[in-house]
């Protein structure tokens, strides 16, 4: 699909082009694939006038009492609702990507016994087998349903896919843009293929040494280490490849979360053409998500892409602003492709909140934070213009001493999730990525496959963290590098591995001959002299990604501290993403700027983070409050002198979730002011006298604006709520609103989510506002 680009109202002399793939896009369920054509078209236009660039469909369990409208997946009727589907969101200017088979992970009915996900079994004789691990389809679809397939097997790979092969023979229309793998949560340590394989590569029999499997010694830790290690190959080399390769025979790419793999992440992620992380409630690591980013750059892929907004907090407590703090991690990490998780089909006539996913952020038309959506969706597409442009701006390659891994886990085989992080943070690459990032470093981590392949030019050196197991063949290639190789404390000093050890360990010492150690108190100083560079707004507490754009070094900028920030003053121009506008030096907490060259610096001004250092100029009192949007019902209006939650105003307004219009009218003399609106609950859109000033989304909530009449000035305050009250008031009366199949609706700690007991959440301006002169 070719990117199509879209207008805006931002100054575009600043920004590059905006386009459907510079928009976030969203997961979206299908539950029970029960749509139809109407509601698709309505939804879809929803989804691209708030500001979104595409959707990924993911059919899933349905909805109670809507069986009837249940479609089986890949049938006929289900083939021909996608095609309507993709020639809608063609229409509309959206892209589509698609999971392959329903829910997660790869798998369904056409999956034999032998091809499905497999644990080992050592006979009584010492001889190895396997049977199936029990892991089925998990939130599995009609027609969906059944083992999942083995992901270390080829053949169970191209069987499984022969489904699909026969549902889209003869298929003619618009496909797909992506085909889509999510997150590892197999069960597997064994394929059919393991036993020729690892003789193969390591020169020994698995099969001759099963006590491996119970031993704790130093052969058995190699023999391990030697089988796990082929276990990865074959997800690698052999069985992943292959539904990739489906896709690209058809024109479509491939979007791959290999997280929580048992095997190499980094040449996993790398196999895709957008390789895509994520972060989970608080299991948020931007060093894990680099994993993903760093395959992507190393490779030369454009985009590296995250799930975003996976059960951030609880069910309906989610703000914008939580999500464009969450959001700027995700692009810290070197992502530039964002995936809400997300949003959900709902038919018009499903009762409000409508059918809902349990493990999302709910990003839909029903969430009264939808009503301020397009703000955070524009902000994301204005970052995303740039991150997406140019090449990226690492220049130091970090090497993952992956082997050190495999002889250090326990057990058969561990899997790398994005929860449980020893694998990365209690090796020695863990807290050397941290030093190299809170010092503001740019850089990239690299594994042995990638080594062996051309890189990128525009790297200026490689960090091998303290390693214990190495490879002669890398040692090898790094000694053929143009650029310098600097080995933190201490040189390698042994192989992986039980194969040909006597032969390995003399190449590795012949390999070492000339090289010496930097000790890690000199690291800097190398890779300054190598001719990389460091950030130097780390030391102010800022967080930077950088690009490099026509030759010129884009950043972006996070202040993730709790206080204000004075950025130093440049010969370009600081940007303000949320606003589209220019930025300023003056950046508050959670606040972010993109520093650009490529224009003339602007006449000095203030970032409007916060009143303080301007002159006191009017507080606003009296207030009319209506209701426009939300339910169950809307209030009646009603006036007041000083601001409080409406929740305040009585019973009827304590359920309302929504959005209300705050107006005032006020006096003051013509010229140039910050409005502070003080507390808002949660975002706020604000007119002053029917000139539209703009969202705000978190705080501090301020705006500036001019003043050119002294009198009758008349601001408008739009502010909406969260969904939490409504919620809560509906579980208080017991209405039957969580109707799902499957695992129905469950809280945080995957128990039955009940709002009933939740205090209530204030909702709207609670203010103080006030201008400020300047």
């Amino acid at each position: 699909m070719t990117p199509m680009t879209t207008t805006n109202d931002d100054d575009k002399s600043l920004w590059p082009p905006i386009t459907h793939e510079t928009k976030p896009w969203a997961y979206w369920w299908w539950m029970g694939s029960a749509v139809d054509e109407a509601n698709l078209t309505r939804e879809l236009t929803r989804y691209r006038d708030a500001g979104m660039g595409g959707v990924h469909i993911i059919p899933i369990y349905g909805a109670k009492g809507f069986e009837k409208r249940f479609v089986s997946y890949l049938s006929p009727r289900w083939l021909a609702l996608l095609k309507y589907t993709l020639t809608e969101a063609e229409r509309l200017g959206l892209g589509i990507d698609m999971s392959v088979g329903c829910g997660w992970c790869l798998g369904g009915p056409n999956v034999r016994d032998e091809d499905a996900n497999q644990s080992l079994v050592i006979r009584p004789d010492g001889s190895l087998t396997s049977k199936p691990s029990g892991q089925k389809v998990k939130r599995a679809g009609l027609g969906g349903e059944g083992w999942m397939v083995n992901p270390a097997s080829e053949g169970a790979m191209r069987r499984f896919m022969e489904r699909f092969t026969r549902a889209f023979s003869g298929w003619k229309g618009p496909l797909p843009r992506a085909i889509y793998q999510d997150s590892y949560e197999y069960n597997n340590d064994w394929a059919p293929e393991l036993l020729v394989a690892f003789e193969k590569k390591h020169g020994y029999k698995l099969q001759d040494h099963v006590d491996a499997f119970k031993g704790t010694d130093e052969k058995a830790k190699r023999i391990l280490a030697d089988y796990r290690e082929i276990h990865s190959d074959l997800m690698v080399e052999k069985a992943q490849p292959v539904w990739i390769a489906w896709g690209k025979r058809r024109g479509m790419i491939s979007r791959y979360e290999a997280h929580g793999a048992p095997g190499n992440l980094l040449d996993l992620y790398a196999l895709a053409d957008i390789p895509e992380t994520e972060m989970f409630h608080d299991d948020r690591s931007i060093l894990v998500s680099k994993f993903a980013s760093s395959a992507a750059h190393v490779t030369g892929k454009k985009l590296a892409s995250a799930e975003t907004g996976t059960w951030l907090k609880e069910h309906f407590t989610e703000t914008l602003g939580n999500l464009k703090v969450l959001v700027d991690e995700m692009f810290l990490s070197g992502i530039n492709h964002i995936f809400w998780h997300g949003t959900i089909y709902s038919p018009d006539e499903a009762p409000w909140p409508g059918w809902v996913f349990y493990a999302s952020t709910q990003m839909n038309p029903r969430n009264p934070i939808w009503r301020h959506a397009k703000a955070l969706h524009d902000y994301i597409s204005r970052c995303q213009s740039f991150l997406q442009a140019g090449e990226p701006g690492s220049d130091v390659l970090l090497y993952w001493p992956y082997h050190d891994l495999l002889h250090s886990q326990k057990g058969r085989i561990e899997k790398l999730t994005v929860h449980q992080r020893g694998w990365l943070e209690k090796q020695t690459l863990g807290p050397l990525a941290q030093q190299l990032l809170d010092r503001g470093w740019q850089f990239d981590f690299v594994s042995d496959r990638m080594l062996a392949k051309k890189l990128p030019e525009r790297y200026k050196a490689v960090v091998v963290p303290t390693t214990v197991h190495f490879p002669p063949e890398t040692l090898t290639r790094l000694k053929k590098l143009r650029i310098p190789v600097f080995f933190v404390d201490t040189l390698p000093s042994d192989v992986p591995g039980f194969g040909k050890l006597p032969e390995r360990r003399a190449q590795l010492e012949a390999s070492k001959h000339g090289l010496r150690p930097t000790p890690r108190t000199e690291l800097e100083a190398a890779l300054t002299q190598a001719g990389a560079k460091r950030e130097s707004l780390a030391e102010l507490g800022l967080s930077v990604v950088r690009r490099i754009r026509e030759g010129n070094t884009v950043r972006f900028v996070v202040n993730p501290t709790d206080k204000t920030v004075v950025l130093p003053s440049a010969t370009g121009r600081y940007l303000n993403p949320l606003t589209g506008g220019e930025g300023g030096r003056e950046l508050p907490p959670n606040a972010s700027v993109i520093y650009t060259p490529f224009a003339k610096p602007p006449s000095p001004r203030s970032f409007l983070a916060t009143p303080s250092g301007f002159a006191k100029g009017v507080d606003l009192i009296g207030w009319e409050v209506a209701f426009l949007e939300g339910g169950p019902a809307l209030p009646p209006p009603f006036s007041c002198e000083k601001l409080s939650s409406w929740t305040e105003q009585g019973p009827e307004y304590e359920a309302f979730s929504g959005t209300a219009r705050y107006t005032s009218v006020f006096e003051a003399k013509p010229g140039r002011y910050v409005l502070d609106l003080g507390k808002v609950c949660e975002s706020a859109r604000v007119r002053l006298n029917g000139e539209e000033l703009g969202t705000v989304i978190l705080a501090p909530f301020t705006l500036e604006l001019s003043v050119s009449k002294p009198s009758g000035n008349v601001l408008e305050i739009e502010v909406a709520s969260l969904a939490a009250n409504r919620i809560r008031e509906m579980d208080r009366r017991g209405v039957a609103w969580q109707t799902f199949y499957d695992i129905n609706f469950v809280n945080l700690a995957y128990k039955h989510f009940d709002a009933s007991q939740w205090p209530l959440t204030p909702c709207g301006l609670l203010g103080p506002v006030s201008l400020y002169s300047l």
